[in-house]
């Protein structure tokens, strides 16, 4: 071995070791949540007064987990991922909107992103403190039917 080849080997032994150390460390990580459990498929629809959310978040939480999926134009949603098997508080939320600053004035105001005022998606429904929406999520395909009511 030359010395120019001895030096290039010194150079990226450290970033060699460190790219494999964390390789194998994430080859370990599971389908399943934190704790090792298995996910399953989570999708469904959401209404107002029966009828559909054209737009918005769907979030499932619970001690041990979370996860969101997004609205479309008819109002179904699909949790990417899924989650595991147990009893989850479900909340609807508007989507974000941006409010950025206009050209030329306020340089330095950093922009905001706010929920969009939307009258089909009840305050109650917005938390997962306040939402009465529950579902459980039980092992194979789950697709739920959330309708809120103003009431």
């Amino acid at each position: 071995m030359t010395m120019s080849n001895l030096n290039y080997f010194r150079f990226f032994r450290i970033p060699f070791l460190a790219f494999s150390i964390a390789a194998l460390m994430l080859s370990g990580c599971t389908a399943g949540g934190s704790d090792g459990a298995e996910k399953h498929k989570i999708s469904g629809t959401v209404t107002f007064e029966d009828t559909a959310v054209q737009e918005g978040n769907v979030t499932f939480y619970n001690d041990k987990s979370s996860a969101s999926g997004q609205l479309d134009t008819s109002g179904a949603f699909e949790i990417v991922g899924g989650l595991p098997a147990g009893k989850y508080k479900v909340s609807i939320t508007p989507v974000d909107i941006s409010e950025a600053p206009s050209f030329g004035m306020d340089k330095g105001k950093t922009v905001v992103a706010k929920p969009k005022d939307v009258a089909n998606i009840p305050q109650k429904y917005r938390s997962a403190g306040t939402t009465p929406l529950e579902e459980t999520v039980k092992s194979g395909d789950n697709n739920f039917k959330l309708n809120m009511t103003e009431g």
